[in-house]
């Protein structure tokens, strides 16, 4: 498929008269952050669901989904700004504040989150200004929402109590009891701050663990592939011959998941789900925080991530590499299944709607059409 494809699409979809509902995504690894929501929508809807992606093998393989390949470049500027549709939903922070801008034709911008972590460091100051709905995920998003919402002066904005979609997507795709002894996913977030640890602890960590007989899976956050291509070449050269090492670029993260026994991450999202939803121990390697805001507090002092970390998490620093089995043996004694119930309880009076948020958000939608 050549850079004519995504042109000649281009027109075809800003000359529909209007579309109901429309979906962004900015590739596959997002799709199943609301996989789900379009099933049920689709089922229900009398109207064509446009699935609109900035990645060529992104698809949703549905009678009723109309699947549109847009790609990255000036074709989706223009799809941005000139795009016809009652239900924009999409996952992507800043419509507005950058190159990508609101479409005056669009009567609705709604958000769906693709990460549970809170909204008050880890996001621009003004990343979700420029959206209708919000599909809240929890008590946490919602007050931050509307802290946000105040110190912005911004009004007419709508936040849903819906709940987190991928939480019951993952729910459905795990088998709790089935993982593989000993291995380890490490999994670093993307940060803007250059001195992380996927650049200052990750190859020594991996060394580390697979000389103690450990099987680790590597997965990289998607925008490591753009703005950490060196590092990430370093280590699949460094371990490329180890049996025991894989490097993870599949688009979906469930499979790692459901292979590991273990997590190791920095301040990624994936511990969230991680503890809450696989119920496994995880490990927060001590590095610099994901600060995209650094008047975080004008929003809240504390984050659900960190509430999560020090309530059933381990922190580890560079001092423990040395003795790294035993702090992971450790941590695997305390995940009984008292801590099992808590969780439980904790996801329940933090996040809303578990195990029924597409019904929810369906309701919602078909109740304001």
């Amino acid at each position: 498929m050549n850079f004519i494809t995504p042109v000649i699409n281009l027109f075809k979809i800003l000359n529909i008269n209007k579309i109901d509902y429309l979906f962004y995504s900015e590739g596959k690894v997002y799709q199943n952050n609301f996989y789900n929501f379009i099933v049920k929508l689709n089922e229900k809807s009398k109207s064509k669901i446009y699935y609109v992606s900035s990645e060529i093998n992104d698809k949703i393989n549905l009678e009723g989904v109309v699947n549109i390949y847009i790609s990255k470049g000036l074709a989706r500027l223009f799809f941005f700004n000139y795009i016809k549709c009652k239900f924009f939903f999409i996952t992507l922070t800043d419509i507005g504040n950058y190159y990508l801008k609101r479409s005056n034709k669009v009567d609705k911008y709604v958000y769906i989150f693709h990460s549970p972590i809170s909204l008050s460091r880890s996001y621009t100051p003004k990343a979700f200004n420029n959206y209708d709905i919000f599909f809240s995920i929890g008590k946490k998003h919602s007050e931050e929402l509307t802290k946000i919402f105040q110190n912005n002066n911004l009004k007419n904005k709508n936040v849903e109590n819906i709940g987190y979609f991928y939480f019951d997507f993952l729910n459905k795709k795990l088998n709790l009891q089935k993982f593989e002894n000993n291995t380890i996913l490490i999994a670093p977030s993307w940060n803007y701050n250059p001195k992380n640890f996927i650049n200052t602890s990750c190859i020594e960590l991996i060394s580390r663990l697979l000389n103690k007989k450990f099987k680790v899976i590597f997965r990289p956050h998607p925008q490591h592939y753009t703005k950490n291509k060196i590092i990430l070449k370093q280590i699949r050269k460094n371990f490329k011959e180890n049996t025991n090492f894989k490097f993870d670029n599949n688009f979906s993260n469930i499979e790692s998941i459901q292979k590991s026994e273990i997590l190791i991450t920095d301040n990624s999202g994936i511990a969230i789900e991680f503890c809450l939803i696989a119920k496994r121990p995880v490990f927060y390697f001590d590095s610099s925080l994901k600060l995209h805001n650094r008047d975080y507090y004008q929003i809240s002092d504390t984050t659900i991530e960190d509430i999560i970390k020090k309530k059933f998490g381990k922190i580890i620093r560079d001092s423990d590499l040395i003795k790294i089995r035993e702090v992971i043996e450790e941590q695997k004694k305390y995940f009984n299944q008292e801590l099992v119930k808590e969780i439980d309880d904790f996801v329940n009076i933090n996040y809303f709607n578990y195990s029924k948020s597409v019904d929810k958000a369906l309701n919602y939608i078909m109740s304001i059409d």
